[in-house]
């Protein structure tokens, strides 16, 4: 029995580790060549990497001809975890911008499309195909918002509806079919004549070299609070102005809404980053529910503390001495952490001031709309597909510095309770009794607006009992402790913590005839350490406890009592009964163990 327990283990340990959307072959790239608008020649890689790179090469060494662009677009299916997916489509614009530079390191514009999970290509592929289905699909990809939200809380998905189409019998053909293609990443080497400007290739094969950018949409935060309030500030004037830049349109290919959050300096820096992510998530959440047709071309970025902006504002004050600015100009630019710089803000005369007036305008999201250029317009050719697709945000990056903004994950993802058991309870061995496994577990809830306190509880109850060799094992326990961990949790709690707790016990123990029964409690300390397994949801802990522990206690010997049965199983005459009439008092270790655990994450913050 024991030993398929351990293959089951190994089982779980390996589906839970696994990560969704990872997928294990490598997907295409393709890089074409574009002269003045007009596609030159194409290439799939890995298998024609060479030849490639020759015809870059060649385009490059031209003296008649530049490189004006080069845009790379790269998408991920939606099979697997949100999170991840956008992970692997970030990772291969990566990858595509390293190919890029070691084959024309000179180029100073680099263009990345990371859709992320590419419904729009999806889409354009469903148009063509004739996957049962396919119409319907469609009308959900433009009509149901990634997430669907109902009194707060989420009801379905774009993605649960996709799957629910005739029983998932057209997103298991959308899976084998066209999820390969939504993984490729396309590369375009756009190149002019001398004397020929990209616009007016552009406006030769009817594409746009526009690019401008409405001004920006600001929504206002009380202190520490990531929640929309349309009636604090001028937040109703703000949604009145989303309402207008999203509620009568759509978007144009190339467009793209680019969300910053930001935080004041009060408290620590770490959290105040977290703490902009949630008000730019709040603000994308926002959008892609009430202007579905918008959540494509979203994207965020945590700023967290802007200490450029705050040093803008004390250099322009004119409240301040110019001894008094000059030293706060001084802390701002120290290359000290950004918490010892606010804890030096804060010990200047006069900052206190200062900081009420300019931090509440750094408690905002801002929403940028930009309408952008779009790809030229090519005729597909024999190896390529699906080249007239929207495009999606595009981010300007310099060759020698990848720069992607926080796509990867719109809210950092945090685990909400971990479940663990442990391996030493597991191999227990008694003399005289034999291998005797504990059955436990223990819960460790992770609150969410805290960075170092977990609470948790632990749960034992062996219940062995030989009536025959008169040999019994049975103890009912139940501990509450709480952890504080040095290391502030950014995603997962981690690392070297100290734990206090209390626990209450009533147990049955004997063998040889002789037992003992009865009730106890104790309070104890201990020191540990978790480490996380990789990047799946597993951990290892282990850490000891000592402490002290009050009992109350009988000794007995078996068939001394009017029915022959222990305390717990006790059905004779009340009056015969007798209380408990010893005392215990054990202080020193009180708990050792080495578990492994699982942690569970709130679906809702994915």
């Amino acid at each position: 029995m024991r030993k398929v327990l351990y293959i089951a283990l190994a089982l779980l340990l390996s589906v839970i580790s696994r990560q969704p959307g990872m997928a294990a072959d490598t997907p295409r790239t393709f890089v074409r060549l574009v002269v003045n608008g007009t596609e030159h020649a194409a290439y799939t890689l890995p298998a024609q990497e060479e030849p490639a790179r020759e015809a870059v090469g060649l385009l490059l060494a031209d003296p008649a001809r530049h490189l004006s662009r080069i845009s790379v677009r790269s998408g991920a299916s939606p099979d697997g975890k949100s999170t991840d997916n956008r992970i692997l489509s970030d990772r291969r614009s990566e990858e595509a911008v390293a190919l890029i530079n070691s084959w024309a390191p000179a180029s100073d514009r680099i263009d990345i499309q990371s859709a992320g999970e590419d419904y729009a290509k999806l889409r354009t592929l469903l148009e063509d195909s004739d996957i049962p289905g396919a119409e319907e699909a469609m009308r959900i990809i433009d009509e149901v918002p990634t997430w669907v939200i109902r009194d707060g809380a989420i009801v379905s998905s774009r993605k649960k509806e996709l799957m629910d189409i005739r029983g998932g019998q057209t997103w298991h053909q959308m899976r084998e079919e066209l999820f390969p293609l939504l993984q490729e990443t396309d590369i375009i080497f756009d190149f002019q004549d001398d004397g020929a400007s990209p616009a007016a290739a552009g406006q030769t094969d009817g594409s746009s070299a526009v690019s401008s950018a409405e001004p920006p949409v600001l929504i206002y935060f009380p202190f520490d609070n990531a929640r929309i309030l349309p009636g604090y500030r001028t937040n109703a004037r703000s949604l009145a102005q989303l309402d207008s830049l999203f509620g009568s349109s759509a978007p144009m290919p190339g467009d793209t809404v680019v969300i910053v959050g930001k935080a004041s300096m009060d408290g620590p820096a770490s959290y105040n980053k977290a703490l902009s992510a949630r008000r730019a998530e709040a603000i994308r959440s926002y959008i892609a529910n009430h202007f579905p047709h918008y959540a494509g071309v979203l994207s965020i970025r945590a700023e967290g503390e802007p200490w450029s902006e705050l040093r803008d504002n004390v250099a322009a004050s004119g409240s301040l001495s110019t001894p008094t600015r000059d030293t706060l100009l001084g802390i701002i630019d120290s290359d000290i952490p950004a918490d010892r710089k606010e804890a030096q803000l804060k010990a200047t005369p006069g900052w206190s001031g200062i900081a009420r007036k300019v931090y509440p305008g750094f408690r905002t999201s801002s929403i940028t709309h930009t309408h952008s250029w779009t790809l030229p317009r090519l005729d597909e050719g024999p190896a390529l597909t699906a080249l007239d697709l929207p495009a999606t945000p595009a981010i300007r990056l310099r060759p020698d510095r990848l720069t992607v903004p926080e796509l990867t994950r719109q809210r950092t993802l945090r685990p909400v309770i971990g479940i663990s058991t442990n391996l030493l309870y597991d191999i227990t061995y008694i003399p005289n009794y034999g291998l005797t496994s504990i059955p436990s577990f223990s819960l460790e809830y992770y609150p969410a607006r805290n960075r170092h306190f977990t609470f948790g509880a632990d749960v034992e109850w062996p219940m062995w009992q030989h009536w025959d060799e008169y040999r019994f094992f049975q103890i009912q326990n139940i501990g509450l402790w709480t952890r504080f961990y040095f290391k502030k949790v950014d995603e997962r709690y981690r690392g070297l913590y100290l734990s206090g707790g209390a626990n209450a016990a009533r147990y049955g123990i004997g063998w040889d005839a002789k037992g003992w029964e009865g009730e106890g409690l104790g309070a104890s300390l201990g020191l540990g350490h978790k480490w996380i397994l990789g990047k799946s949801r597993l951990f290892i802990d282990l850490g000891i406890t000592g402490g002290i522990f009050w009992s109350r206690y009988d000794p007995y010997v078996y068939g001394f009592d009017a029915t022959e049965r222990y305390y717990y199983d006790y059905a004779g005459d009340p009056d015969l009964f007798k209380e408990r009439n010893q005392l215990l008092f054990w202080g020193g270790p009180t708990r050792i163990y080495l578990s492994i655990g699982v942690d569970l994450f709130n679906r809702k913050q994915r």
